[in-house]
């Protein structure tokens, strides 16, 4: 069911983005930047007199992705639909699945992806063209692996979520509030001896 909830997210997301998903000044700079990276320019913007300046103040994650996509001959632009589908997907299963993981509950674990389905912030940041969509992705898939290293430590559970929480970060500079309380929980949740936790 939550699967189901997912591929109709997705479906929908694709069928409504059909014209383009919508743009503001972020979205320039996000789109700019992978373009500049396909052309060899680096992580960078046109600037005056036709040089490219560095850009600074934005996490390359999203840009990088979207310049990958467009290796495959999808302009950066038509790439973060595909992006926002299938991030908009997974989003909804993570959703439901978190609950279930904490509750134990299939009715409530499907509400949840309903709620994500339908939720019109949510539903909003999937449909322009920002690196919320994958952020949140990021942010709940590091969430579900923590909370499984708390409940079973095993260095893997710990390393993968350690590697989403950095792509997080990479992604939106806010996923710093995931990296320390991701560090928080670790020390102060679960059942092992406080030395094993620091280590």
């Amino acid at each position: 069911m939550l699967g189901a909830c997912a591929v109709l997210g997705g479906g929908v997301l694709l069928q409504s983005s059909r014209w383009g998903l919508g743009l503001s000044p972020d979205s320039v700079v996000y789109i700019g930047a992978a373009r500049s990276l396909l052309t060899g320019h680096g992580f960078s913007l046109p600037g005056e007199s036709a040089l490219f300046s560095p850009i600074t103040h934005y996490p390359p994650l999203y840009s990088s992705l979207l310049a990958v996509i467009g290796t495959l001959a999808a302009d950066p632009l038509d790439g973060a639909i595909w992006l926002n589908v299938a991030a908009f997907g997974t989003n909804i299963y993570v959703a439901g699945f978190l609950l279930f993981a904490v509750l134990g509950s299939w009715q409530l674990a499907l509400l949840g992806s309903l709620f994500t389905l339908t939720a019109f912030p949510l539903v909003q940041a999937h449909t322009m063209a920002w690196s919320e969509a994958m952020f949140i992705m990021l942010e709940l898939l590091s969430i579900l692996l923590l909370l499984r290293y708390v409940e079973k430590p095993r260095r893997t559970s710990l390393l993968l979520a350690s590697v989403v929480a950095g792509l997080s970060l990479l992604c939106r500079y806010a996923g710093f509030a995931l990296v320390a309380s991701g560090i928080l929980g670790i020390l102060f949740l679960g059942a092992r001896e406080k030395g094993a936790k620091l280590i």
